[in-house]
C-alpha cells in the first residue's frame, strides 16, 4: 500500500522559564530535531501505511493535544512543577524530572544544572519525553526493551555527563518510535499557576502524593497552593 501524501507535524512543546536568548532557544530547536530524526524514521518503518511524520520544536504556546510533546525548561530545582504538583518532599532529579499527577503528565529540566552544555540538556529533555510517552517510572532506566542509552539513570541524573555518555540508540529510537502519537493527558498550566483548589484538598486529605518511581512522601498544602516566593 502507497504512503498517503502530505506531511503531519507533531509538537514539541518547550515552555521556557529563563529568558533564554533566541540563540540559545535555536541551539535546543536543532539538537532536539537531530535527537527525533532517528525516531521519524523509526516510526516510518513501523508504520509503513502512514503519513510522513515532522516532530516540530517549537517555544510558540499554542493549544495542546494530547498527542503532543511538553517540556518546562525552568531557572532552577526551586521552579520545580512537579514539586509544586506533588508536594516539597518530592526526590527530583539532578537535571530533569518526570511524574504522574492528577492534572496532566509533566517532563521538566533545570537549566542551571547544565551551564552552557545544551547538547547534554537536549538529551535529558528527551529522557524527560521517554518517561511521559512510555508512561514509565525509574523502571525505564534499567528495561532493555527501551534500550538503556539515553533513557539510562545517568542521563536524568546530569552530573559529571561527557557527550559520549548521551549516546541515543536504535533501540531507544524505536521504543519512542512505537508510542510517538500515543495520547497522553498532560499538564496544560504553566509554571507559576496556582493549583486548583478541589486538587490541593484531594491531596491534603489524603496526606500523602506519589510521584511515578518514587516512594511515597507528605504532601505539603501550601506548596500545592503556591508557587515559590523565593525565584
Amino acid at each position: 500500500m502507497a504512503r498517503p501524501s502530505g506531511i503531519q507535524f507533531l509538537n514539541l512543546r518547550l515552555v521556557d522559564n529563563t529568558d533564554m536568548s533566541d540563540g540559545s532557544r535555536k541551539l535546543i530547536v536543532t539538537e532536539m530535531l537531530r535527537l527525533f530524526r532517528g525516531v521519524t524514521r523509526q516510526w516510518l518503518e513501523i508504520f509503513p501505511s502512514s503519513q510522513f511524520l515532522m516532530v516540530q520544536p517549537t517555544f510558540h504556546p499554542g493549544d495542546l493535544k494530547d498527542t503532543d510533546l511538553r517540556c518546562f525548561i525552568l531557572r532552577n530545582q526551586e521552579r520545580s512543577v512537579v514539586r509544586r504538583l506533588r508536594g516539597n518532599g518530592i526526590s527530583l532529579g539532578g537535571g530533569g524530572s518526570y511524574a504522574q499527577t492528577d492534572l496532566g503528565a509533566v517532563s521538566e529540566v533545570y537549566d542551571s544544572a547544565f551551564g552552557a552544555d545544551y547538547v547534554t540538556e537536549c538529551a535529558v529533555i528527551f529522557h524527560e519525553l521517554m518517561h511521559n510517552k512510555l508512561q514509565m517510572g525509574n523502571e525505564m532506566h534499567t528495561d532493555g526493551d527501551v534500550g538503556f542509552g539515553i533513557a539510562s539513570a545517568e542521563v536524568e541524573d546530569a552530573r559529571g555527563l561527557g557527550r559520549r555518555s548521551l549516546g541515543i540508540n536504535g533501540t531507544n529510537e524505536r521504543a519512542m518510535a512505537k508510542v510517538l502519537l500515543k495520547p497522553v493527558r498532560l499538564y496544560s498550566g504553566g509554571w507559576s499557576d496556582r493549583i486548583p483548589l478541589l486538587y490541593v484538598l484531594a491531596y491534603w486529605l489524603t496526606d500523602s502524593t506519589q510521584l511515578s518511581g518514587h516512594s511515597t512522601v507528605p504532601c505539603s498544602l501550601g506548596s500545592l497552593l503556591w508557587p515559590p516566593n523565593s525565584v
